[in-house]
This record gives C-alpha cells, sequence and structure tokens, in this order.
C-alpha cells in the first residue's frame, strides 16, 4: 500500500464534502445525478465525512498519540478519495462540459 500525502487541511476535505453531499441533496439538481449514483450513496458519503470528522476529534483527543489512528484515518480517506471520485464523474456526466456548476465540483478536487 503507497503511502499518500494531502496537501490541504482536513477542513478543506470536509468543507467541500459537505458541499458535495448539500448538493446532492438538493431538490434541484440532486435526482439528476443521484440517479446515477449507487442507491444509498449519499447517505454513504455522510458516514464517511463524519468518519473523517470523528478521526480529526479523537486525533485532538489523543494529545499526540498519532500512530494509533494512522491505519483508520488511511482507510477513511482512501474511501472518501474514492467516493468523492465517483462524484466527480457523476458530475461530469450530469453537467455539460463548460458548465460553471462541475468547474465548482472539480476545482475542489484538483492537486495543489
Amino acid at each position: 500500500m503507497s503511502q499518500r500525502n494531502f496537501n490541504f487541511p482536513v477542513a478543506l476535505l470536509l468543507g467541500q464534502s459537505r458541499r458535495l453531499l448539500g448538493s446532492l441533496r438538493d431538490a434541484t439538481d440532486g435526482p439528476a445525478v443521484q440517479k446515477r449514483l449507487k442507491t444509498g450513496f449519499d447517505a454513504a458519503l455522510e458516514t464517511q465525512i463524519a468518519t473523517v470528522e470523528q478521526g480529526g476529534t479523537d486525533q485532538k483527543t489523543a494529545g499526540g498519540g498519532m500512530v494509533g489512528l494512522t491505519k483508520e484515518q488511511a482507510a477513511a480517506y482512501t474511501e472518501m478519495e474514492r467516493l468523492m471520485g465517483g462524484a466527480r464523474h457523476s458530475a461530469s456526466l450530469a453537467f455539460a462540459k463548460g458548465d460553471p456548476r462541475l468547474h465548482d465540483v472539480t476545482s475542489f478536487f484538483r492537486a495543489r
């Protein structure tokens, strides 16, 4: 398994994940995107967001004991990346190539 390095704050990951979840649940655009996703994708994304949030809380509580959370965090990040990659792909199918909404969704995924 390769080591992954994230060059952005976890707060950004959580904020953009919540924004994506809000878009999926939006009455206007959400149904068009959700019909291309597995049933329960939004609930799974919400669970992953909560997992990453809890990991951050656990990390702060541990007071520097990062070693015990490394595998859990790596699993949460890997799953979040997989889910968000699927959401990015779905968004590219749902919106026209030049649509500003697509630009907003994909700008988060660009390497920084």
